[in-house]
């Protein structure tokens, strides 16, 4: 048996757990990611850097670069233009913005904002302009560097008018800026931020105008000199804000070690307040949004993740650093923006992933309705695992129920890069508190029902709280959602417990609880058990008799035992690891037989219910290859007969085989798999596989917890295992559906912290389980005893003997019949 350790090994899950009670939360994707990009991109066309903001009203328009005019010149770029007419739902033929005789080199980072009149303003980077001799049209007739151009739009995005925003420094040092770009949503003042370089460092500016762009003012930001830094080839990575004549501004300095700083205006940006810190040491490419209560949020990264404050007096204080994003060690985070609805819901779409040739990337959404306090994330892009997504950019507009986040990003599904989009609802509605909570005491358990919650958005699922005083504090029982109005506590003593239930709405969000009620469950002292149990101690296979579970005796040297069909033959490894054999012995321990034996031979096994010849087992595979040079050992699941082989999952680290009734599935667990010319590859965890036995292939993995010890029931397909998903390892079963599918997955025991359970064999009349739990939580100390539990998880009972991996051919009492309830529900 592998030691435990302390540590949870589903961390992303721990997590969850520990946020489950607290979180608010509110996105919904509406639909399927669509391309932005037309087909006027050609084959060999790229685009990049995409922008996005909406009217309000359902007008969406997404901005980008890409060299669909000259995809075989390295360094030319164009601006273009899509709009959406119904929230990006659907995208419209590409505009091109620029004109074609400022193009030049190295024009890049277009930024898009649309004012309250509904003009659209597009501003870009310009790197250099060439003037020609024989077209004095081109570049102004004369060469240009490091400037900033601005379109103007009043007719929608079918036409633009294009002007010249800022004259940067023509000294042939290229510096590049990605401008900055916002609306004042109620007064329509018009912003962009620039950056120049001077000496040592970089100045902020600001560009003002309150005429649609007819007339600008332009202001330094900064209060000390050439403090902007670049920390890539952009310059100082900026942000600006601006609702009801406050202007805000952010960007990357270098004071406070490499700080975010910032500043606010309360003129319409004529002047600016003293600088102020939005972030500490080494943090990077700001975001700003104001909320339509004033409010401004900040959003930045730090150590490799997103971080988001909030400040109700323009910046003069802040609240302390949430963190939005989780990017799990080796990957890294990507970009990400910002963006803030009517409702005031918060949203943060970022990437995380690998990049490179061969790197792979997901972007998620992550949505608050509770100022920020705490974030939900909802995966975004549907382009599979091995497409990356690059510069995402997002805009939020509408209030009440019909609030809406707009996505746009690169993206590579189609072999070269695209622009891609996605909308999602913002809800800011949580659902109703169920209610009539109701608690019933059984034997070492108490049952739970209620009223169903409410809401527009359906109910998602529902999650128990319980405390051991009224009022709390109150911890999550389950770690999946429950999609019925029902929920059975296991594993307790007579301890009275305080219970109340929330609803979860489909977008996330958290609702109120329920009403509290409270019970005591009942311990009952009886074993009506009946049957033998045989089980591995010291080395040994051992055999008990129930009820009593006296006259231990010791069957022989081996381990995995397992009861025969009709419970008169105990099968056992016996052996080394790998190698040795499989035997059997009468229970009387005479009648010694050697049923199957392999140099190869590994690990558990499991034979056929019906008296048949076929068995499943493991068996070691070597395999060799040259180029480069490598050798190693794979433990392969096999089905079939001494005979041979019917059924063989290659190339895998498999364990624990299990056959079900009538041989219909085979399930077994994975650590990962190595074939030759292909890395060796760990699952996220230790996975249970199902193989169709009708079919001989495997139809399903499951890697969303680490899965042990898998056993099916003598009858049917419901299918025991330990899993960790609480953070420790318990009890669990489900069914498996015909496609291989796990459903009504209930958790049948819970032990305290760090007493894991493992290994459950059924009673062979289904109605029972027994089990193998620590009695000892320190680490470095295994001892296990046996437990049994009800099919349904109640008439928890303690053996008191020492062993593990047991079997068991015998029962007890079924449930009783007017149990009708499902525990916990999972669908896949």
């Amino acid at each position: 048996m592998a030691k435990k350790t302390k540590s949870c090994l589903a961390l992303g899950l721990c997590l969850a757990l520990v946020l489950a009670g607290s979180v608010y939360a509110g996105g919904k994707l509406l639909g399927t990611n669509v391309q932005v990009t037309d087909s006027g991109l050609g084959e060999f066309g790229e685009a990049q850097h995409a922008d996005v903001a909406a009217t309000g009203h359902h007008a969406v328009y997404a901005v980008w670069e890409d060299n669909r005019d000259a995809p075989s010149d390295p360094v030319f770029h164009a601006i273009y233009l899509a709009k959406s007419t119904d929230g990006g739902a659907s995208w419209g033929t590409n505009v091109h913005v620029s004109d074609p005789n400022w193009e030049g080199q190295g024009l890049s980072d277009p930024a898009v904002a649309v004012g309250p009149e509904g003009n659209v303003y597009i501003v870009w980077y310009l790197g250099n302009c060439y003037y020609s001799w024989s077209d004095p049209a081109v570049c102004g007739g004369a060469d240009r560097e490091n400037d900033v151009h601005i379109a103007r739009s009043t007719d929608g995005g079918a036409t633009f008018q294009e002007g010249w925003l800022w004259d940067g420094n023509d000294d042939g040092v290229f510096n590049s800026i990605a401008p900055a770009l916002a609306v004042d949503a109620v007064n329509g003042g018009l912003y962009a931020m620039l950056h120049n370089y001077v000496s040592s460092g970089y100045n902020i500016y600001l560009m003002g105008s309150t005429n649609q762009g007819d007339n600008w003012w332009q202001v330094q930001v900064n209060d000390q000199a050439q403090s902007g830094r670049d920390p890539g080839t952009e310059g100082p990575q900026m942000s600006v804000a601006a609702r009801n004549g406050v202007v805000c501004a952010a960007w990357e300095d270098s004071r406070g070690s490499n700080a975010i700083y910032g500043a606010c205006s309360t003129d319409q940006g004529k002047t600016f307040g003293a600088n102020f810190a939005l972030s500490g040491s080494n943090a990077t490419y700001p975001r700003l949004a104001f909320a339509p209560d004033g409010a401004l949020y900040a959003a930045y990264q730090r150590g490799g993740q997103v971080y988001v404050r909030r400040s109700t007096d323009n910046g003069a204080s802040w609240s302390s650093p949430v963190q939005v994003s989780s990017i799990p060690s080796g990957d890294e985070l990507g970009r990400w923006d910002l963006a803030v609805d009517g409702n005031g819901t918060v949203a943060v779409l970022w990437a995380e992933g690998v990049w490179g040739t061969y790197g792979a990337s997901d972007l998620y959404l992550s949505t608050s309705i509770d100022d920020g306090q705490t974030f939900v994330a909802l995966p975004v892009e549907d382009a599979g695992e091995t497409y990356s997504q690059y510069s995402p950019a997002l805009t939020a507009y509408g209030s009440g129920d019909d609030a809406r986040a707009v996505m746009v990003w690169t993206d590579d599904r189609n072999t070269q890069d695209q622009v891609w989009a996605a909308r999602a609802e913002l809800d800011a509605t949580p659902p109703t508190a169920p209610s009539n909570l109701r608690a019933t005491p059984g034997d070492t358990v108490v049952d739970l029902t209620w009223d169903p919650a409410t809401d527009r958005n359906g109910i998602s699922g529902y999650y128990v709280l319980r405390a051991a005083t009224s009022g709390g504090p109150y911890t999550v029982l389950n770690p999946l959602p429950i999609t019925d109005t029902s929920y059975r506590d296991v594993g307790l003593d007579s301890t009275t417990y305080y219970y109340r239930v929330y609803a979860v709405d489909g977008t996330g969000n958290v609702g109120p609880t329920s009403n509290e009620v409270s019970a005591a469950a009942t311990v009952g002292t009886d074993l009506p058990l009946n049957g033998t149990l045989a089980y591995e101690s010291g080395g040994d296979v051992r055999l008990r008799d129930l009820p009593s579970l006296g006259n231990e005796r010791i069957l022989g040297q081996g381990w995995a035992p397992l009861f025969g069909p009709n419970g008169q033959r105990v099968y056992y490894r016996s052996g080394p690891t790998v190698g040795g054999s499989i035997v059997s012995r009468k229970t009387d321990g005479s009648d010694l037989q050697t049923y199957f034996s392999h140099d190869k031979l590994y690990g558990a096994f499991d034979i056929a219910r019906d008296d048949t010849a076929y068995f499943a087992w493991i068996q070691e595979q070597q395999y060799t290859q040259y180029n480069p040079y490598e050798y190693w050992d794979t433990y392969e699941p096999h089905y079939g007969t001494s005979g041979g082989s019917l059924y063989v999952d290659s190339h895998e680290f498999a364990e624990s085989p299990t056959l079900s009734a009538g041989r219909a599935w085979l399930a077994y667990t994975s650590l990962g798999y190595h074939a030759p010319n292909v890395s060796a590859a760990q699952y996220d965890h230790v996975a249970l596989c199902l193989a169709d036995l009708g079919s001989n292939t495997r139809v399903a993995l499951y890697q969303d917890t680490n899965y042990q010890d898998p056993a099916f029931a003598p009858s049917g397909s419901t299918l025991a295992f330990a899993a960790d998903w609480s953070g420790q390892y318990e009890i669990w079963k489900a069914t498996v559906g015909s496609d291989g599918s796990l459903s009504d997955v209930t958790q049948l025991t819970r032990g305290a912290d760090g007493l894991w359970s493992r290994a459950p064999a059924w009673s062979s009349d289904g109605h029972w389980l027994v089990f193998h739990r620590d009695v000892n939580a320190s680490p470095t100390v295994t001892d296990t005893r046996l437990f049994v539990v009800r099919a349904d998880g109640a008439s928890l009972r303690a053996l008191n003997v020492a062993g593990e991996e047991p079997a068991w051919h015998g029962g007890g009492p079924a449930p009783a019949d007017h149990w009708v309830y499902l525990p916990l529900v999972q669908r896949r």
